[in-house]
């Protein structure tokens, strides 16, 4: 068992049954090839419904994926090269992390399965100054 591995009690665990699963699909328009279908399972959420914790898996596909809220994640199972909208790609394999800033485009190539626990934040839009926006605008997210 490598040291990257998920351990066994989280995979087995009564949270992430299969029959527990919602199917969906990745939107369309956001498809550009393989198969679309997904899977999840809501395991949480906070009361005030602005964060949640997501498992998510999907099949062969390639996609890109528009970010409305800001998502951490953690791999499980099989993997995914991802690519941020700077360009730079990542491989992402069981119990490796990722996090995607709200706002934020990627390229998704899964050639097996992809699957995940996301942490999903809704934004909480407070007052900002100028010279604080001007920052967050510079930054270059990486998709690690």
């Amino acid at each position: 068992m490598s040291t990257n591995a998920v351990p066994t009690e989280l995979l087995n665990s009564t949270a992430v049954r299969e029959e527990k699963f919602q199917r969906d699909s990745i939107p369309a328009a956001w498809v550009l090839s393989g198969q679309p279908e997904t899977k999840s399972k809501l395991l949480g959420k906070t009361a005030d419904r602005l964060a949640f914790v997501t498992l998510w898996e999907c099949g062969s596909v390639n996609f890109t994926w528009h970010y409305a809220k800001d998502e951490s994640y953690v791999v499980l199972s099989g993997e995914a090269c991802i690519t941020n909208q700077h360009g730079v790609e990542q491989r992402f394999a069981p119990g490796d992390f990722g996090f995607f800033p709200a706002g934020t485009t990627a390229h998704w190539r899964v050639p097996d399965h992809f699957r995940k626990v996301a942490f999903v934040k809704g934004p909480v839009w407070l007052p900002r100054s100028e010279e604080h926006t001007s920052e967050l605008q510079s930054r270059q997210y990486l998709v690690c």
